[in-house]
């Protein structure tokens, strides 16, 4: 082996290194939203990607878990097709806001504050 070659394997190990321990390992906790007079939405994100998402209707819980994909300071979550309503997409996005999430549906804001 020569030095070239040496400097090239060194720099590859602390490329490897740095990318598996580096870097934002995506949201966690639980973040909830309060849609009105005993209606919350909550998002608990589970690590591994994967997110278990409840709605609660005045005692009524409604919840499953999906996957999500971080893309920058969004959260992109795969609406399961059991719980897809028709003509809906089959994702929901969540931008960060601070220590939040927000989302816009139907022309309103909904903000997801962490617990």
């Amino acid at each position: 082996m020569n030095a070239t070659h040496n400097t090239i394997m060194v720099a590859l190990i602390v490329m490897v290194a740095l990318a598996g321990c580096g870097g934002d390992s995506g949201p966690t906790g639980t973040y909830q939203s309060k849609l009105g007079p005993g209606q919350t939405f909550s998002l608990k994100f589970l690590g591994n990607d994967e997110m278990e998402v409840t709605i609660n209707e005045n005692g009524m819980n409604d919840s499953y878990k999906t996957n999500f994909v971080t893309k920058g300071d969004t959260i992109v979550m795969n609406i399961p097709e059991a719980k897809r309503q028709t003509g809906r997409p089959a994702s929901m996005e969540f931008k960060r806001n601070g220590e939040a999430f927000e989302m816009t549906a139907e022309g309103m804001t909904i903000r997801f504050e962490k617990l």
